[in-house]
C-alpha cells in the first residue's frame, strides 16, 4: 500500500481526499487564483512563519478572513494549516484542512498525519516546477 494511502486511512476523518476537489470547486465558485498574499490571512500567517497552525475556533482569530465564508454560504469551524517545504526547508505553498468530522477540532494526531501527508508534496510541486517550462510574463 502507497505511503500516501496508509497517511489518508490514518487521518482519521482529515477528508484528504478531496483536496483536488476543493480547488476545482474555488475556481467554479468565482476564486479564480488560489494565490493568496503572504501579509493575508491564516495562510500568509503560515507561510510566514513556517509553523502550522491548529484552530479550533478560526471565528475567534484576528487572521481569520470570513469573507469567502459569507460569499459561499459555508460555515469554517476548524482548521489545519500547513506550511510545504521545498528541498532548501523554505516554504513554497500552505495546504489547509477545514472542518474535522463531528463539530471538534483537530488533533494532535491529526495535526501530525497531514504533516506526514504534506512533506512530500513540497517536493512534488518543486518537481514540477523543474520539468515545466518557464513562461515570460506579458508586460502590464
Amino acid at each position: 500500500m502507497s505511503t500516501a494511502k496508509q497517511t489518508y486511512r490514518r487521518s482519521r476523518g482529515l477528508q484528504i481526499r478531496q483536496i483536488s476537489f476543493a480547488t476545482q470547486w474555488c475556481r467554479e465558485s468565482g476564486f479564480a487564483s488560489d494565490r493568496i498574499p503572504i501579509t493575508s490571512g491564516i495562510a500568509g500567517s503560515v507561510a510566514r512563519t513556517g509553523q502550522p497552525l491548529n484552530i479550533a475556533d478560526p471565528y475567534s482569530q484576528p487572521d481569520f478572513n470570513p469573507e469567502v465564508d459569507r460569499r459561499t454560504g459555508y460555515r469554517t469551524r476548524s482548521i489545519l494549516c500547513m506550511p510545504i517545504f521545498d528541498r532548501r526547508k523554505e516554504v513554497i505553498a500552505v495546504a489547509q484542512l477545514l472542518n474535522k468530522r463531528g463539530d471538534q477540532p483537530f488533533s494532535v494526531v491529526a495535526e501530525q498525519s497531514f504533516s506526514d501527508f504534506a512533506l512530500p508534496l513540497g517536493l512534488i510541486v518543486e518537481s514540477c516546477r523543474r520539468m515545466t517550462p518557464v513562461r515570460a510574463t506579458p508586460p502590464a
